[in-house]
């Protein structure tokens, strides 16, 4: 990549409202480019090497904080239909990933007060990721707990063994079988 490529991709970024397709090596890309530059300004010293390196690091600049833009405005896209991101290079994948997360979070704040059932900002909420049990692990495997799918958005509940959910629809959650054969009963989830 050169000086005329990452201009090419800032104009191409500029022009489009999605986000335009980079190489999956774009930043390791820039990377050597500006490494490039700066080691063949510390050769030169020449006020055309400097030129030319503080105007690679403005474009890129410019190219990263509009691909930033567009990644945060796709998050909210995301968490309210589901949108999936594409062309994201790989490290702009962890952004998308934890804006969605945190964004998904806020939400669920956020309703549990439409519902009444007060809240906190400074309240932490741990959406339980389910993994998978090794054939190792099932005789150790709580008998009493069932996998279930969640049918619709659940607030924060309390059960005889203690506070459960919030719950996100489509979310796949282990719970204690009293718990669960309950919300399949008020179709609220249905079992796995």
């Amino acid at each position: 990549m050169n000086y005329e490529d990452l201009r090419r991709f800032q104009r191409m970024e500029r022009n489009s409202s999605v986000l335009i397709e980079l190489n999956p090596s774009f930043y390791s890309d820039l990377n050597n480019l500006v490494r490039e530059l700066k080691e063949r300004y510390e050769k030169t010293r020449s006020i055309e090497d400097a030129k030319l390196l503080d105007n690679v690091q403005k474009v890129a600049l410019d190219l990263f904080e509009r691909r930033e833009q567009k990644i945060l405005y796709k998050a909210l896209k995301a968490v309210k239909s589901g949108l999936k991101e594409n062309n994201l290079v790989e490290i702009e994948k962890d952004l998308f990933k934890n804006a969605v997360s945190l964004l998904r979070e806020n939400r669920n704040l956020f309703e549990k007060a439409l519902v009444g059932n007060g809240f906190s900002f400074n309240e932490k909420i741990i959406d339980e990721k389910i993994q998978p049990v090794s054939s190792e692990s099932k005789e150790s495997e709580d008998l009493n707990m069932v996998l279930v799918r969640i049918l619709k958005n659940l607030p924060e509940f309390v059960s005889e063994t203690g506070k459960l959910g919030p719950f996100e629809s489509n979310q796949i959650v282990r719970l204690p079988e009293k718990e669960a054969q309950l919300l399949v009963e008020k179709k609220f989830a249905e079992p796995i």
